[in-house]
């Protein structure tokens, strides 16, 4: 009752709302295979905003976002070398 009535939080107990969640193992996987799938660049753009707003809901899931960051950026500089 404490906390609540003074806005305190117990150490580590804060969040700012974020929560703990990670991103569905099934969505991760199915970005993978689109991304790995993708066939211009126009379309990796297009699934990377995708990819972006999907983070944005687990923000403290850096593993998932920095993995496939990278893994588009792969697969946009293969497909430019394509060109």
């Amino acid at each position: 009752t404490l906390l609540a009535a003074t806005g305190l939080a117990a150490k580590g107990q804060d969040d700012d709302g974020l929560g703990t969640a990670v991103m569905d193992e099934s969505m991760f996987a199915d970005f993978v295979t689109a991304i790995d799938s993708s066939v211009d660049v126009a379309n990796l753009e297009a699934l990377w905003k995708t990819i972006a707003v999907e983070c944005k809901k687990t923000p403290k899931d850096m593993r998932s976002y920095n993995d496939l960051k990278a893994r588009v950026a792969a697969k946009g500089k293969a497909l430019k070398g394509k060109k």
